[in-house]
């Protein structure tokens, strides 16, 4: 099996990256997807449409109430750039909100995520969970999730309280149905959490 070895693509950027050994199948064609190279689309939320970063969703995460968390565009706290993207929750709410970005993968490929995140008053309140952080969730070619293990494949570490901009990271290996990653970021608890670059 030949490995081919990531090289950095932005030291220290919000990077989705492939590296690793994997081969076409007879049954299926796979989709072209760059080696060695940051797949992200705006991964330190520079550009902007409608109240959006460009290349980012905004979409339901659990919870089905009527107070969702509150999100969006931060040019106070920042780590490089104009801005950086925040999730904040409240005590009460009850219908979270994930930012998210979907990207082809090619199956048994090493994934490697890394970006900078901090965090401001971060903690736990009733009903809560303390998912503070960045994830991975790997989809067949139907959409369909093709792990069930916990709330994502892989995952940054969990924020808390406040902490000052780090860089965090993760790998991971793509499954071999898998043909898609969503990255998302992801914040559960009071207070709030800044990603950036």
């Amino acid at each position: 099996m030949i490995r081919r070895i990531l090289a950095a693509a932005a030291m220290g950027a919000l990077v989705l990256a492939s590296t690793g050994c994997g081969t076409k199948t007879d049954k299926e064609s796979l989709p072209e997807v760059p080696l060695r190279v940051n797949l992200i689309e705006n991964p330190s939320f520079e550009e902007w449409k409608d109240g959006n970063p460009v290349g980012w969703e905004l979409k339901e995460f659990e919870g089905s109430g009527a107070k969702r968390n509150i999100y969006g565009r931060s040019g106070k706290e920042k780590k490089t750039g104009e801005f950086s993207y925040y999730l904040r929750g409240v005590y009460n709410v009850d219908r979270w909100m994930v930012l998210v970005q979907r990207q082809p993968v090619l199956p048994k490929y090493r994934l490697s995520l890394s970006g900078y995140m901090k965090s401001k008053d971060l903690k736990k309140t009733k009903g809560q969970e303390t998912r503070a952080n960045v994830y991975l969730i790997f989809y067949d070619k139907d959409g369909n999730r093709v792990n069930d293990r916990y709330y994502a494949d892989a995952y940054t570490h969990f924020l808390g309280g406040t902490k000052d901009w780090k860089r965090y990271a993760t790998r991971g290996v793509v499954p071999k149905n898998a043909r898609y990653v969503e990255v998302g970021l992801i914040g559960q608890m009071t207070g709030y959490i800044y990603f950036d670059d």
